[in-house]
């Protein structure tokens, strides 16, 4: 038998692929299903910045997700709102030197980055604060709901 600790997106996901292959699964948790981190709000799907054979595997794993969100979604019936369509990253006076940094990172694995200035991103999106001065467009970013 194998036991997860933790009823979040990833003991559950690792569970139902175990289970899936015919193991025997437990899955513990002390709280409610997706209490933690998996629970606090919609996420994205964004490997780490950097090169590497760990980043290569993670954006290789970040490719398969458009067909196993079509699979739990078909197997489970349960609509989650998977998204491929990237994310922005925006960035303030106060923050705007972060967000170079974060770019620089990522430009070693995703050489298809947009920078975005304040119209450009008030056009996107009308009611963003006004502080924001830039955004980063990662378009290989995906969105679980």
């Amino acid at each position: 038998m194998i036991t997860i600790i933790g009823a979040g997106i990833a003991g559950l996901s690792l569970g139902w692929e175990l289970a899936a292959s015919g193991a025997d699964v437990t899955i513990l948790e002390k709280n409610k299903i997706a209490n933690g981190a998996s629970g606090a709000a919609g996420a994205w799907l964004e490997p780490r910045p950097g090169g590497g054979k760990l980043r290569a595997l993670e954006w290789a794993a970040l490719g398969k997700w458009p067909q196993y969100a079509a699979k739990l979604e078909q197997e489970s019936g349960i609509a989650f709102g998977f998204r491929n369509d990237g994310v922005v990253h925006v960035a303030t006076l106060e923050n705007h030197n972060k967000l170079q940094v974060l770019a620089e990172f990522h430009s070693e694995s995703s050489s298809n980055l947009k920078w975005y200035g304040a119209k450009a991103l008030q056009e996107l999106e009308p009611n963003l604060s006004p502080k924001v001065i830039a955004g980063l467009y990662f378009p290989r970013a995906c969105h679980l709901d």
